[in-house]
């Protein structure tokens, strides 16, 4: 009996940590439906609904409202018919600043972010289960401090090229590896190795501008940053190598020709300045250290020339012609859901 104490001991111990260790795991898990908290059951996979519960949703058709209410009853058959839905278009920043008509609502991400004090937060279990399926390259900061917004579609320009017009030119337009693109030009590395052959045939090979935020933006995201990269809108961390990637595209791509129609109506920045240009110059530098203890009430206006120069700056091509730059996706705006608080 004395040989066979210990191991009594030592059975005794590992069944005492075991009830601890699941009476631990039963109370954290355990969730009440107070209203406020999420629940939900991993065994099922289905969220827990309070008794007598109600939900308004806002949809933008009525073929996606009646698709929720049978989907609804069909996963929640003890709660047949507790979600009604209202059609109606994404709100405006003025109808979000206007008493909210559903629980749900739809609206841009965009003018989502100035009314999250409006909304409620639905809690990280949500963001762990229903977040962690959205690609983050679609989300933004606006959940940074709480889960107030799912989004749950997309809109805005996508990546389109002329199909009719490819094949007139005698181009192969099979897309083998399902990429939306064909093969011959589904990376930006290989539409700038055919830009001269391009520009024999066609005004436009892409309409890429400057100036233009939401069209720039892809350019940006070629190394796979984005806005969102680090979710810490203080720190977006443009010193990072997927940052660095998206610059190298850009400069790689100021030395194509996209649009011969607006190209030309620009002079070679290579060209050397004119002699009167390089005499005006030296007579308004001149002239500034003259008027510069002197008080100014206009403000100076930079000269054609200047502008030419800063807007036409010159660049190296930095081409890899082994890797690769796979085309970015166009900016998307996005579409979502917001509960209100």
């Amino acid at each position: 009996m004395k040989q066979n104490k210990p191991t009594i001991i030592g059975i005794v111990l590992v069944l005492v940590v075991a009830l601890f260790a699941t009476s631990y795991f039963v109370i954290a898990n355990r969730c009440t439906l107070d209203g406020q908290s999420v629940c939900y059951d991993k065994e099922t996979e289905r969220f827990l609904i309070e008794e007598n519960a109600t939900l308004k949703i806002q949809v933008e058709s009525e073929a996606l409202g009646e698709y929720v209410v049978a989907t609804w009853n069909e996963a929640h058959p003890n709660h047949i018919d507790a979600i009604t839905y209202e059609v109606a278009a994404p709100l405006t920043a003025k109808q979000l600043n206007e008493p909210f008509q559903t629980d749900i609502l739809v609206t841009k991400q965009n003018d989502a972010a100035y009314f999250l004090d409006k909304f409620h937060d639905m809690g990280g279990k949500l963001d762990s289960i229903v977040g962690s399926k959205i690609p983050v390259q679609i989300q933004d900061t606006i959940n940074l401090t709480g889960y107030y917004f799912i989004q749950n579609s997309i809109s805005g320009p996508t990546f389109a090229y002329n199909e009719t017009l490819m094949k007139s030119l005698g181009y192969n337009i099979e897309d083998s590896d399902t990429s939306g693109l064909p093969d011959v030009f589904d990376s930006w590395t290989k539409i700038m190795n055919q830009s001269k052959t391009l520009n024999e045939q066609v005004d436009v090979i892409f309409p890429l501008t400057f100036t233009d935020q939401q069209s720039f933006y892809p350019m940006l995201t070629a190394g796979r940053w984005t806005l969102n990269f680090t979710k810490k809108g203080s720190n977006p961390r443009f010193n990072t190598r997927e940052f660095r990637e998206g610059l190298e595209l850009i400069d790689a791509m100021g030395d194509i020709v996209w649009d011969r129609t607006v190209a030309k109506d620009f002079p070679d920045p290579n060209a050397p300045i004119p002699t009167e240009t390089k005499q005006d110059n030296h007579a308004n530098a001149k002239d500034g250290e003259a008027d510069a203890q002197k008080p100014s009430t206009t403000t100076d206006k930079p000269s054609d020339s200047e502008n030419t120069t800063e807007t036409n700056t010159d660049q190296t091509t930095t081409t890899d012609g082994d890797s690769d730059v796979k085309a970015p996706k166009q900016f998307l705006q996005l579409n979502g859901m917001l509960s209100k608080s």
